[in-house]
């Protein structure tokens, strides 16, 4: 455990001196840690060269050239206080705060909360920790757009399950059940009515996952769609983005046609372009005609319960009766999903550590104050990992050693042809359907755990947690749009999530589908 002295140390670029010569005893110690063997006599040699290099380099000059972060106004943000148990009974909150609106337009009134990774200035950012004390001095890009387009920001959410430090987030559809991954905060604020809308981010389905297990929306969009700039990246931002949670349909859009757009500092990914069409003119196409696949691995061959599979049947029946030309597709990888990304992901974090969460050979700008405060939690000996994810760091070190990495390599390749499969299976049909999650609701163990019971608790149901991912990790690894909408109920009476995955950068086509059949649900009023 850090004390507040080590955490509030920041090495800023411009406050750089000129960095002392290492000595032999650290190229030693530099040498043993890339793997190398050096001869004695040629420490003093490779000394030498390192020296001139950083003669070179002269990172006092570079201090005086670096452009900072232009800092956000915040003379009138109120960064808040933690939530009372009265105030946020299912714990989906870490701080309410106040930050007013800077313009007006398609969120004019509405209360937003954002995930507690992406940086709203003058406000703490905790990414789930205690113990992390950083005050972010720019806003992420999805914050100052929200906040141009009229909403205001009211809370920072928590980071649900074994992410957050701050205990598990319940459902407020039923206390006694989890309100699912990471962005279960959002999710569960959103249900719960404390805020309109949020912001979530989705790696492996942190996003559809709660949302399918609070009955609201959820959109992992297009990797590249919607900036990343301003978000704490733990894993490869390759596999995650941020996106919307709302409770309806044109919510969603209208909070993704804010989001959505290229932005230069953006570092990770194509920059792709908002729908030239308003989104929210999908609510008045119909699907009649539209060609559906179904996902054939995603249902039986997924393991989905009983109750999933009823509620998925009423679905494709529901979409039958509107029109829409519904036809098994075969997407051979499918299952194969959860393990492939957890290979890939095991990497991700890895390289984020060692770059202290910035990635490498992207262009855009690096935020140096988050780069700072990630290489003191990263380097310094703070590092505060979830119980689960302890584990992964040890899991990558131990593959390198005994497989050199080659399981990495293969699953990266087999992420390639993953994506292959969906394409070839979307120039079949206009979108893809699934079940959001194969598996019944989560129950919470009582009471609801803290960081030591979470200790017992995720080792053993990391495997299940595996398996209710086979169906959101593919658009994850492969950069598909995909978004869950609330379904019929499943097991308990807790809503199910119809999952609907687009071609790259067609999010008009999920809405139009999206659209349809929440009016159709909504008449047979099982909302």
């Amino acid at each position: 455990m850090t004390t507040p002295s080590q955490r509030t140390h920041r090495l800023e670029v411009h406050d750089a001196d000129e960095v002392d010569a290492p000595t032999r005893q650290q190229i030693q110690a530099y040498a043993a840690k890339c793997g190398m063997q050096l001869a004695t006599e040629d420490i003093d040699e490779i000394g030498a060269q390192v020296t001139e290099f950083l003669g070179f380099m002269s990172f006092e000059e570079l201090g005086k050239l670096a452009a900072p972060p232009t800092p956000a106004d915040t003379s009138n943000r109120d960064p808040g206080r933690r939530p009372s148990a009265e105030d946020d009974p299912n714990n989906s909150i870490i701080r309410f705060c106040h930050v007013p609106a800077t313009g007006t337009g398609l969120l004019d009134g509405v209360l937003i909360g954002v995930k507690d990774s992406l940086a709203v200035a003058g406000v703490p950012l905790t990414g789930g920790h205690k113990a992390q004390d950083t005050v972010p001095t720019e806003d992420a890009t999805v914050v100052e757009r929200i906040l141009a387009a009229g909403a205001t920001i009211v809370a920072k959410t928590n980071l649900n399950m074994a992410s957050s430090e701050f205990g598990s987030t319940k459902n407020p559809l039923d206390p006694r059940f989890s309100a699912g991954a990471s962005s279960g905060g959002s999710a569960a604020a959103v249900a719960a009515g404390l805020v309109d809308m949020a912001l979530g981010s989705d790696s492996g389905g942190s996003i559809r996952d709660p949302a399918a297990r609070c009955g609201i929306v959820g959109l992992k969009p297009t990797h590249g769609l919607v900036p990343g700039y301003g978000s704490t990246y733990t894993s490869d931002p390759s596999m995650g983005c941020i996106g919307p949670m709302t409770k309806t349909m044109a919510d969603n859009a209208r909070l993704l046609q804010v989001l959505a757009g290229p932005e230069l500092r953006e570092r990770h990914g194509a920059h792709g372009e908002p729908s030239e069409v308003g989104l929210l003119s999908a609510a008045d196409q119909g699907i009649d005609g539209l060609r559906i696949g179904v996902i054939t691995e995603s249902v039986e061959p997924a393991g989905c319960t009983p109750a999933a599979l009823k509620a998925f049947d009423q679905a494709h029946q529901t979409l039958t009766s509107l029109g829409a030309v519904v036809e098994q597709v075969s997407v051979p990888l499918w299952c194969e999903s959860a393990r492939i990304w957890s290979t890939c992901y095991i990497a991700s974090i890895a390289t984020m550590a060692s770059s202290f969460g910035q990635g490498y050979h992207a262009p855009g700008l690096v935020n140096i104050e988050s780069l700072s405060a990630a290489a003191h939690t990263y380097f310094r000996g703070s590092l505060q990992y979830s119980f689960l994810g302890l584990a992964l760091p040890f899991v990558y070190e131990h593959l390198r050693e005994t497989r050199l990495g080659i399981p990495f390599g293969h699953a990266q390749n087999l992420r390639l042809e993953l994506c292959h499969q969906v394409d070839d299976a979307l120039r079949e049909t206009d979108l893809l359907i699934s079940p959001t999650l194969p598996t019944d609701p989560t129950e919470l163990p009582s009471p609801t755990p803290g960081m030591e019971s979470r200790k017992r608790w995720w080792p053993t149901s990391a495997i299940n947690h595996g398996h209710e991912m086979i169906n959101t990790t593919p658009a994850n690894l492969t950069g598909h749009p995909a978004l869950t909408m609330p379904s019929f109920p499943g097991s308990r009476d807790l809503p199910t999530g119809l999952h609907i995955i687009g071609r790259k950068f067609d999010e008009y086509s999920i809405y139009r589908l999206g659209f349809a059949y929440e009016h159709a649900i909504a008449a047979k009023a099982i909302t």
